[in-house]
């Protein structure tokens, strides 16, 4: 490890965060991690007392249930037909990963194989002794591992009463087991990933509960399952939490859902107050005062929220008393999100990290549609923020079951307003018909999760203008390798074709860089980062909305040394629209559903070099990532100039409509 590499770890992530790391891979290279935690057999795991009553929020699907639950949903599309063609196709073999790729894998699937690839990870050795990397993109396997096929069977079957749904949820669940002993192979090796499973068997097994399927053979090895993986999660919890991000919200959460169902055992006892006590903490830590995440992510956000609910319903159930500062946390989460998300369509800015987590899969929805977390999580945290009915419903009806929702929703009105959350450095800025989203975090608190400061996202009447990167893979070899993190897929400038902060690894940035804000109106704001400062170069980023849906973008680059010439590179990422690029007479228009929508810019003393690219097949460029694993064209329009002197970049954005105006 370099000096330079080590004084940014210390000075970035502290000195206790880099002790605890050397630590802990000298308990992996010594094998006291394994001796800790040691492989072992299902025989071996006692046979439990499980107090299932804790899950009784989850409503079993009887006539009364079924018939309120249709009455205020309203669907476009019944949404029974399509839980349950997916339910059948999971009978066949063929499953959804990632909330997006149909894969036949089997059924049962190999639990080892990537789908994606068909690498394999080895099995039948400790998780300790098994590297993330080595067998491809090591997601690709825990998808199936997830139990996300829980939540599609188990719903399937609420609403069809089919024990063929029942029957095939605990013959893939023993099949795992048969070939998962404890702290065996690679499903063992995160915590986070135990989370998720044992909360998808505990919905699962709470609505397949009275169905003769669910016999008392298989119940006694759920509750083994449900004490081994308790012990998994508690014996590495320090490791999630030290990573400061969703791993140690979800592992807290994971532990306490354990710890419930073991009610009162000598393990549930051990377990209880060291997570209750981690949960507040982590939540007072990496959910800021603004209610924007530690992790710099949308889908990260959510995924923290759900594990929220979840706890929340949990101990609501169980008479427990909650935080203040859990709630209040939620509370500010939820208010984000609400921003964030357009109440029309249900996207949002897919900022930062996006790995296809979807965790509470309760509805059909669709994966980049946040509504049903942010109904959900309203009811929960800050109620005045309901939507109105929809599809999005369903996952609120499984986790609540209240007969009161439909008539509180009619209390609330919504309201979006501009938002300016300093401390994550979000900013959305409304127009009648458009919005904009601005990155530009003041200062990290913890690790950037995208080279992407001063980011811009527009959309118009809720269509996008232009998008968010997304995340392939975060372990590729292919032209996505950088996992559409750097600075060259956002929309920003890039400088001498290096990133505003230097990549470390796959997951780190160092040094950390800052931007200083300035909110001149709600109109107008502006922000300047200090990433190129080590190449003499300030570049500061100006939004105005002049009105009528037309957004000015303003980029000043500013070279402190003259004798240096440097490589400015501004690029948008555009959605996938017909459209006709004018190079003379630099502008693009794309034809949208709602109309044509231009893009003009301007570079005053300067002649730039712009082209535009679709669907690259060398590189990353003219792609985004929707889901994971899956690419999607776009349209990448580059501005560049190289010049020793200061340069301006003056792009206008707007619609068909203004200009007639």
């Amino acid at each position: 490890m370099r000096v330079r590499t080590l004084y940014y770890l210390l000075r970035n992530l502290g000195f206790r965060w880099v002790v605890f790391r050397f630590r802990y891979w000298l308990r992996i290279r010594t094998g006291a991690l394994k001796r800790r935690m040691p492989c072992t057999s299902w025989d071996s795991i006692p046979d439990p007392e499980i107090d299932e009553s804790v899950l009784s929020f989850i409503p079993i699907f009887d006539s009364n249930f079924r018939s309120y639950f249709q009455q205020h949903i309203q669907l476009s599309d019944s949404p029974t037909n399509k839980v349950i063609c997916e339910a059948e196709q999971i009978l066949q073999g063929h499953f959804t990963l990632f909330s997006f790729h149909q894969k036949n894998v089997g059924n049962p699937p190999d639990w080892f194989q990537n789908p994606f690839t068909k690498e394999r990870a080895q099995s039948g050795v400790h998780w300790s002794q098994l590297s993330d990397f080595e067998f491809g993109d090591i997601k690709a396997i825990w998808e199936m591992g997830r139990f996300s096929w829980a939540f599609t069977l188990a719903r399937a079957y609420a609403h069809s009463q089919d024990s063929k749904f029942a029957e095939c949820f605990w013959r893939l669940f023993e099949d795992w087991l048969d070939h998962n002993p404890p702290n065996t192979g690679v499903h063992w090796k995160c915590g986070q990933e135990a989370s998720f499973r044992l909360i998808a068997t505990c919905f699962a097994i709470r609505v397949l509960r009275n169905d003769a399927a669910t016999t008392s053979d298989r119940l006694k090895r759920w509750r083994q399952f449900v004490l081994a993986t308790g012990e998994r999660i508690a014996g590495n919890i320090d490791y999630a939490l030290s990573q400061s991000n969703n791993h140690g919200i979800s592992e807290c959460v994971g532990l306490i859902t354990a710890v419930r169902l073991l009610n009162q055992s000598e393990f549930s006892l051990r377990w209880e107050q060291y997570a209750l006590k981690a949960l507040q903490h982590e939540v007072d830590a990496l959910i800021y005062d603004d209610g924007s995440f530690a992790q710099h992510s949308t889908v990260y956000h959510r995924l923290m929220l759900n594990m929220l609910v979840w706890y929340v319903a949990l101990e609501t159930q169980c008479n427990k008393n909650i935080h203040s500062s859990i709630l209040s946390g939620g509370e500010r989460a939820v208010c984000f999100l609400n921003q964030m998300v357009d109440s029309k369509t249900g996207s949002a800015p897919l900022v930062g990290h996006n790995d296809g987590s979807n965790i509470l899969p309760l509805s059909d929805c669709d994966y980049l549609d946040f509504r049903p977390a942010l109904q959900t999580t309203a009811w929960f945290f800050a109620p005045n923020l309901l939507l109105r009915s929809g599809p999005w419903d369903e996952a609120l009806y499984w986790l609540s079951g209240d007969s009161q929702l439909h008539s509180e929703r009619e209390k609330h009105a919504r309201s979006q307003n501009n938002m300016h959350a300093e401390n994550g450095g979000h900013n959305i800025i409304h127009q009648p018909n458009s919005r904009l989203y601005f990155h530009s975090p003041a200062q990290f608190k913890h690790r950037p999760s995208h080279a992407d400061l001063l980011h811009i996202g527009i959309w118009n009447k809720s269509e996008p203008i232009t998008l968010e990167p997304g995340t392939f893979s975060y372990n590729t070899k292919d032209a996505f390798s950088h996992s559409m993190m750097d600075t060259s897929c956002h929309n920003t400038i890039e400088i001498d074709r290096s990133n505003q902060m230097e990549k470390v690894n796959r997951f780190l940035f160092l040094p950390w860089a800052k931007c200083c804000v300035n909110i001149k109106s709600d109109s107008n704001i502006e922000a300047v980062h200090s990433g190129y400062l080590n190449k003499g170069i300030l570049h500061t980023r100006s939004v105005n909305a002049l009105g009528n849906d037309h957004w000015v973008v303003t980029d000043r680059v500013a070279n402190s040394n003259s004798a240096n010439i440097h490589h400015y590179r501004l690029h948008w990422l555009l959605a996938d629209w017909p459209y006709q690029y004018n190079q003379e007479a630099k502008t693009v228009m794309l034809k949208t559903p709602e109309g044509s929508y231009t893009i003009e810019w301007k570079t005053p003393g300067h002649s730039p070099v712009s082209t535009i690219i679709r669907a690259d097949t060398n590189s990353s460029q003219g792609w985004w990532s929707p889901y994971y694993l899956h690419a999607a064209p776009a349209l990448s329009l580059v501005i560049e100039i190289t010049t020793n002197s200061n340069v301006i970049f003056e792009t206008h954005f707007y619609p068909e409509s203004r200009v007639n105006q």
